[in-house]
């Protein structure tokens, strides 16, 4: 059973590790590092709701990012594919619904982001 639970900073730690493990098997090994994950996390517009983070047995295997956006008086948001670790694929699919939830609730009507073969197995 997964646990989802919204942004909070004491997170950080194994974001990097989660992103970084999830990472080492795409051709585009992009993962947040603690510099990164600082200038999203005290971004004025940023909303910890919007980032989820996944828990089995107090472990984090997973997490989502996502932003609100404004295109042309649009109420868009990006959501980034989630970083889930070996084994906990299907946590993917919650916490994607758990940043679209939130989303809803601020009133996004478009939700974009990527998929590419750069990153084998994103959704």
């Amino acid at each position: 059973m997964v646990t989802i639970l919204p942004y909070e900073p004491t997170f950080d730690t194994d974001h990097i590790r989660v992103g970084r493990e999830v990472a080492t098997g795409w051709v585009w090994p992009y993962a947040y590092d603690e510099l990164s994950l600082t200038r999203l996390h005290t971004r004025s517009d940023f909303d910890p709701d919007l980032h989820p983070q996944g828990f089995v047995d107090g472990e984090m295997i997973g997490c989502v990012t996502s932003r609100v956006t404004d295109d042309d008086g649009t109420i868009a948001a990006w959501l980034d594919f989630p970083r889930v670790l070996p084994g906990y694929k299907g946590a993917a699919q919650e916490l994607i619904a758990a940043a679209l939830a939130a989303l809803r609730q601020r009133g996004v009507g478009r939700v974009e982001g990527r998929v590419t073969t750069m990153c084998p197995d994103d959704i």
